[in-house]
C-alpha cells in the first residue's frame, strides 16, 4: 500500500498527541484509584473554603445580639468584640456570634454533637492554644471544625481515630498562632 511521506511536523504532532492521551489516561486511573479525602483519615468530607460574609466587619458588644449567618456553623460574619480568645475545651456550647469571634482571632473551633456520648471526651486532646473544643447540639453533622472561612464536616463519628486524624490535618493547615491581645499575624483583624 502506498503512503505519501509524512512531514516532520505531522510526525511530531502525532507523537505529542499520543503522549497527551497516555498522560490523560494515567491521570484518570490515578484519580479513580485513590478515592476518598485528601486528609489523613479520610472519613470526613474534604475541607471547603466558604465565601467571606460581607458583614464580617460588624462587631457587637452584646452577646445576645440576633444575627443571621450565611452558613451553619458560620465561618465568618458579624461577631463579638473579644479580648483574648478562648482556647482548650469548653463544656458549654458557643453562640454563633461568639463562634465567629473565636475564628476571627485565629482559633480553629472543633464542635461536636453532645448526644454522641464519648466523642467529646475523645476530642479533648485536640484542645490547645490554637483550638477550642465545644459541644453544639444544633450541628448539621456529628463533628465539624471551622476556621476563618474554612470548614470540614465529619458525617460519621464511628471511626474516631480517623476523625481525629482528619481534624488534626485541618488544624495543622488552618490553625494560626494567636498572639496576646487576640491579633492574628496575617489574619483578619478587627
Amino acid at each position: 500500500m502506498y503512503r505519501p511521506e509524512i512531514g516532520q511536523n505531522e510526525r511530531v504532532l502525532r507523537a505529542v498527541s499520543r503522549q497527551i492521551c497516555h498522560v490523560t489516561v494515567l491521570l484518570a486511573l490515578v484519580a479513580t484509584g485513590c478515592g476518598g479525602s485528601d486528609e489523613a483519615g479520610g472519613v470526613c468530607d474534604a475541607p471547603i473554603e466558604e465565601a467571606l460574609d460581607p458583614s464580617s466587619g460588624l462587631h457587637f458588644l452584646d452577646p445576645d445580639a440576633e444575627v443571621r449567618y450565611l452558613t451553619d456553623p458560620p465561618t465568618s460574619g458579624p461577631h463579638l468584640t473579644i479580648g483574648a480568645p478562648r482556647t482548650g475545651v469548653s463544656s458549654e456550647p458557643l453562640s454563633p456570634i461568639e463562634q465567629v469571634a473565636q475564628l476571627e482571632a485565629g482559633i480553629v473551633l472543633v464542635q461536636y454533637q453532645p448526644s454522641l456520648g464519648g466523642v467529646g471526651e475523645a476530642l479533648t486532646d485536640l484542645g490547645s492554644d490554637q483550638t477550642l473544643i465545644a459541644p453544639n447540639p444544633d450541628l448539621p453533622a456529628p463533628v465539624i471544625a471551622t476556621a476563618w472561612t474554612k470548614k470540614i464536616s465529619c458525617p460519621t463519628a464511628e471511626s474516631l481515630d480517623d476523625v481525629i486524624a482528619d481534624l488534626e490535618a485541618f488544624i495543622d493547615t488552618n490553625g494560626r498562632i494567636v498572639v496576646p491581645g487576640g491579633a492574628v499575624p496575617g489574619g483578619h483583624g478587627g
